[in-house]
């Protein structure tokens, strides 16, 4: 159920983007609010979703699609008034769940090819947000899970790393900047991390400048570049190619903090 309602969420911010509600924000809020209700009602009537038909399923979905024009209790609208700041900046392109490497969806960009003499990937997928302006071009991805910047850090996630690569790929003169939005709870809303060109005067980081601790750079001389991402990729991918990569590596208890069934599991309960 979580993960339906993270679907959703997705699908309605997709909707609410083209069909202009961020362009609509810069100039009045309280219609972008209605704009945001109304595509979230239409999505609900096309799926046929009736939250009340499931009390566990309108437990976990009701604070995104009702009150849909209250900050104080929709978490969409905390997030849009909370950003409204910074996206009254943004007047150039928007993207909303832009495609890379899929050639069958019209206005796909390119997969962006990583090899070496052994190894050839394509990556594929999808930005949930981009938009640019001037000289800053800004990537968003909607959690409504947990988020840990230390996961791209330690590559144990390298979605935001791969995004970096695609984005600077698509515009290679302009500052790239990620962030995680969380939207999990009132006390976890909001941006929670920054990933790519964040030390380099990017017009979201001028408006809000993030903490050290929620800043990944990716530049020479740092932990991550680009050639140390397509380096590691590569490695991973000889390690899968070669049948010696290891299901896990890291201590599991972290992978139990995402699990969406860890509320109704009982394995910390058995004997080891």
């Amino acid at each position: 159920q979580e993960n339906e309602v993270g679907n959703w969420v997705h699908k309605v911010l997709e909707l609410f983007g083209k069909n202009d509600g961020f362009k609509l924000l810069q100039k009045d809020f309280k219609l972008a609010l209605d704009k945001l209700e109304d595509v979230a009602h239409a999505m609900m009537t096309e799926l046929e979703i009736d939250l009340k038909e499931d009390l566990l399923l309108y437990k976990k979905a009701a604070i995104y699609f009702e009150n849909l024009t209250d900050p104080e209790a929709n978490l969409l609208a905390d997030m849009l008034h909370t950003e409204a700041p910074i996206l009254s900046e943004f007047h150039g392109k928007h993207f909303f769940e832009q495609s890379f490497g899929e050639d069958e969806i019209e206005g796909s960009w390119p997969a962006y090819e990583i090899s070496d003499e052994s190894i050839q990937l394509s990556l594929r997928g999808k930005l949930d947000r981009v938009m640019v302006e001037g000289d800053s071009v800004w990537a968003s991805d909607y959690k409504t899970g947990e988020v840990d910047l230390k996961q791209s850090n330690e590559f144990w996630t390298s979605q935001m790393l791969f995004y970096y690569l695609v984005l600077r790929a698509q515009y290679p003169e302009k500052k790239i900047l990620l962030s995680y939005e969380q939207l999990k709870s009132f006390g976890k809303n909001g941006i929670k991390g920054f990933v790519g060109d964040v030390d380099l005067g990017h017009l979201v980081t001028e408006i809000l400048k993030p903490k050290a601790n929620l800043k990944l750079p990716i530049s020479q001389g740092e932990t991550w570049s680009e050639e140390t991402i397509i380096a590691v990729t590569l490695d991973h991918a000889q390690a899968i190619a070669d049948q010696n990569y290891p299901l896990t590596q890291r201590d599991e208890s972290k992978a139990c903090k995402y699990c969406p069934y860890d509320r109704i599991c009982r394995k910390t309960a058995l004997p080891r």
